[in-house]
């Protein structure tokens, strides 16, 4: 038996329980607009020795209208694991940088709007659903992104490192990141795409400033997030000559020395700032096969006289 609340007539109660199943309709139907926009998206992804960071990178764009996969001369098994998982493969002779293998995948590119993602970012179809249904609702738009999740830590870039052009005042985001972008194909052509002269780690900031001049907006979702995996900088020792390391040793330990010779109650350090840094030099090539320079004193300062050592005393 069904009860109708006190002050209610059983025609408002279905009235309300009418609007609660539109709402629960809701989400489905946004998903169903989803979906036909994902038909309208084509993904570029530039390779280059990039197969450590490829597993999964295809499993939330399965749906969309193409996957085009652009390799600049990898000699893992990046292009292979592309092949395998259905995406067109496109192979360049040479390295010639990220922007020469996106503008190259751009322009086999036959759908309204392109995706650019790197090959260590994770993007879902709810992601990639919401960029495409922004750019297709708000013309004067030319490109947006997904907020970029990296371990804990939840990244909403939305300013320009290369700043504006004069006189330019952008109604929302003077930057994005280059980690999943989407932007609309027939602008990208007139902009001619990515300049390759510019730093690679900066070509989506000169696109964006150059977009941002001609009257273009961009937007920052709030949406779903794109997973990127934390970046793990491998330390790199450049081996230098002889001349160049004292040099620089010299000026980085002059200072220190002094501070030490003055704590010491010494005027002068036990050697000299040059022969220090040869010292140090010494050091860093050693373990890794260089040429040893011997271990002497400074010739312009006597060496101490070696200490006795303490006789034992008998009990």
């Amino acid at each position: 038996m069904e009860l109708v609340p006190s002050g209610e007539t059983m025609g408002e109660t279905r009235a309300a329980r009418r609007g609660e199943t539109e709402r629960r309709a809701a989400p489905s139907l946004a998903a169903q607009s989803c979906a036909d926009c994902l038909a309208d998206v084509t993904v570029v992804v530039a390779l280059h020795d990039d197969a450590h960071v490829m597993p999964g990178l295809f499993d939330g764009v399965r749906r969309v209208g193409a996957v085009i996969v652009v390799d600049s001369a990898s000699r893992d098994q990046g292009p292979a694991l592309a092949r395998a998982a259905g995406a067109q493969l496109v192979r360049l002779p040479e390295y010639r940088g990220r922007a020469a293998a996106l503008n190259a995948g751009a322009s086999l590119a036959a759908t309204s709007y392109v995706l650019f993602l790197k090959p260590d970012v994770r993007i879902s179809e709810a992601a990639a659903g919401a960029l495409a249904a922004r750019l297709r609702r708000d013309r004067d738009l030319f490109a947006a992104a997904p907020p970029i999740r990296i371990g804990f830590r939840s990244i909403k870039r939305d300013r320009n490192r290369l700043g504006l052009a004069e006189g330019v005042a952008p109604d929302g985001p003077s930057g994005l990141s280059g980690a999943a972008l989407m932007v609309r194909r027939d602008a990208f052509e007139r902009l001619e795409g990515f300049d390759h002269r510019i730093l690679q780690g900066l070509i989506e900031d000169d696109l964006t400033r150059r977009a941002l001049a001609r009257g273009w907006r961009l937007a920052l979702l709030d949406g779903p997030e794109a997973r990127r995996a934390p970046i793990r900088v491998r330390p790199r020792r450049i081996l230098i000559d002889g001349a160049q390391a004292a040099q620089r040793f010299k000026e980085a330990h002059a200072g220190q020395e002094r501070k030490r010779a003055e704590k010491r109650g010494q005027g002068a350090p036990r050697f000299s700032a040059a022969r220090r840094s040869e010292i140090m030099l010494a050091r860093e090539v050693e373990p890794r096969g260089g040429r040893l320079i011997p271990f002497r004193p400074s010739p312009t300062r006597p060496a101490p006289p070696p200490r006795p050592r303490p006789r034992p005393t008998a009990r």
